[in-house]
C-alpha cells in the first residue's frame, strides 16, 4: 500500500536539506530512493548549500608538510583534528605517501599492561579505565571500556564466570550499576539521546532541530525499543560495565 507523505515530513526535509538522503530517510523511516524522489518533486536542490561539515578532503602542500613533520609526534586522530579532515582521509593519505611511524604513539606502556594484568580479575573494565586515566594522565590514549576490553582480549585476559559474578556482586559495582540504570539516556530513551541517534555523533549541534518534531522522536523511540527487544532480549546492562 502506497504511503503518502505528510506535510510534516515534507517540512522536515525542507528544513534539513543539508543532510544526506540516507540521513533523512533514517530520520523519517522511508527508503533512501523515496526521499531522493521527493526532493526532486519539491524542486529542492543542494547545489547552493555550503559543505555539510566543513571537512576538507584535499591536501595542500602545507598539509602534507605538517603530516610529515608530525607523523611520529601525533596520533592520526590529532592530525585529523588539526587539519580539519576525517580520520579515514588522513589514514589514506599516510598510506599514499608511504609514511610509517618509528614507534606507535598509542602503544601501551609496560606499566599500563602490568596494571591491567594485575587487576582485570577483580575490577570491571569501566573502573579499570577510570583508574588508568588517573594513573597515566599524560598518556595520549584515553582508557575507556572498549579500549580495556579490546586490550584484554588481545592479551588473552578472559574472566571466568565466577570472576564476573564476583565483580557484579561487589557493592561498589552495584552502586555503579544503579547510577547507570538511573541516569542513562540510552536505557530510558530520553528525547535528547533519541535525537542523537538521528543526527549521528558528528552532528550533535542539530539535535535541537530534531527535538522540534516530537512525533518523529516518538517514532524513532519506538523503533529503538523494538530493535533492542529483538536483538538483546536478555540484556543485563550491569554486565556492560565489565566486559
Amino acid at each position: 500500500m502506497k504511503r503518502f507523505w505528510s506535510e510534516q515530513e515534507k517540512e522536515f526535509v525542507r528544513e534539513n536539506l543539508d543532510k544526506t538522503s540516507r540521513e533523512l530517510a533514517a530520520a523519517i523511516g522511508r527508503p533512501v530512493q523515496a526521499v531522493s524522489v521527493m526532493i526532486s518533486k519539491m524542486g529542492l536542490t543542494r547545489e547552493d548549500l555550503a559543505p555539510r561539515s566543513g571537512i576538507k578532503s584535499k591536501f595542500s602542500d602545507a598539509d602534507i608538510d605538517f603530516l610529515r613533520e608530525n607523523i611520529d609526534k601525533l596520533t592520526n586522530r590529532e592530525i585529523a583534528a588539526h587539519l580539519q579532515k576525517t580520520l579515514t582521509v588522513v589514514r589514506n593519505k599516510i598510506y599514499e605517501l608511504g609514511l610509517q611511524r618509528n614507534e606507535k604513539p598509542d602503544e601501551w606502556s609496560g606499566d599500563q599492561v602490568a596494571f591491567l594484568v594485575e587487576n582485570y580479575r577483580t575490577i570491571g573494565d569501566v573502573e579499570i579505565g577510570e583508574l588508568m586515566n588517573e594513573m597515566f594522565p599524560d598518556s595520549i590514549r584515553k582508557f575507556g571500556r572498549r579500549t580495556i576490553n579490546k586490550k584484554r582480549k588481545l592479551l588473552g585476559l578472559l574472566r571466568s564466570p565466577a570472576e564476573i559474578r564476583a565483580i557484579i556482586d561487589d557493592e561498589k559495582h552495584k552502586a555503579r550499576c544503579n547510577t547507570i540504570l538511573r541516569n542513562s539516556g540510552s536505557l530510558h530513551y530520553k528525547d535528547g539521546w533519541v535525537a542523537m541517534t538521528l543526527t549521528g555523533k558528528n552532528h550533535t549541534d542539530q539535535i535541537p532541530t530534531f527535538l522540534k518534531y516530537p512525533e518523529l522522536i516518538e517514532f524513532k523511540r519506538a523503533q529503538l525499543k523494538l530493535n533492542r527487544a529483538l536483538k538483546k532480549p536478555d540484556n543485563d546492562n550491569c554486565n556492560n560495565t565489565i566486559d
